[in-house]
């Protein structure tokens, strides 16, 4: 991500601003957020969890990557690595209205971010019950699920022999899978 910037802006304007940009930007905490390319490491883990999530939600739920926007109700607007609904979508969308779990890969240049206002700002969508961040360096992931009562339960796991389970959604997610190709011999 490149440096923030202070806007001014209210979210109605930075989105009809965002619209005509060639690039894609976040809104955060007020700042507008340029998005940059990744690692081949980290589209691979997000290609595979995508594709983890794909075959563990088949059906009507809607697994997208990186281009959709997500807007909670702090007025944040984040393109999430990995997102997936239940919620009715259309192919027109390109906003995920009802997040069940968002997943960030986490890099130097967004680990601050994933960690902090992102966080802030997802744990507060009601729809979410999964928040996942994923090392690009090392097969470890971090699972923060949201119970019932809605409290937020935190699990971490890592060795590419361990699983995470998603247990709202009856998903196991093996980081094998999330991880293969993507680690250094």
């Amino acid at each position: 991500m490149a440096q923030a910037a202070q806007s001014g802006m209210t979210l109605d304007a930075f989105l009809a601003w965002e619209d005509r940009q060639e690039r894609r930007h976040e809104f955060l905490g007020g700042d507008i957020v340029a998005m940059t390319g990744g690692t081949a490491a980290h589209n691979l883990i997000v290609q595979n969890t995508a594709a983890t999530l794909r075959r563990g939600l088949a059906g009507h739920c809607g697994i997208f990557t990186e281009s959709m926007r997500v807007i909670a109700p702090t007025g944040d607007v984040s393109y999430p690595d990995v997102v997936a609904t239940c919620a009715a979508w259309s192919l027109k969308d390109s906003v995920v209205a009802e997040p069940l779990v968002i997943v960030e890969v986490l890099s130097d240049s967004t680990e601050r971010a994933d960690r902090g206002r992102k966080w802030f700002a997802y744990q507060v969508i009601p729809s979410l019950r999964h928040y996942l961040l994923l090392s690009q360096d090392a097969p470890s992931l971090e699972l923060y699920s949201r119970s019932d009562g809605g409290v937020w339960r935190y699990a971490h796991t890592e060795g590419l022999g361990a699983a995470i389970d998603l247990d709202s959604l009856a998903v196991s997610l093996p980081l094998e899978d999330l991880f293969r190709g993507a680690l250094a011999a």
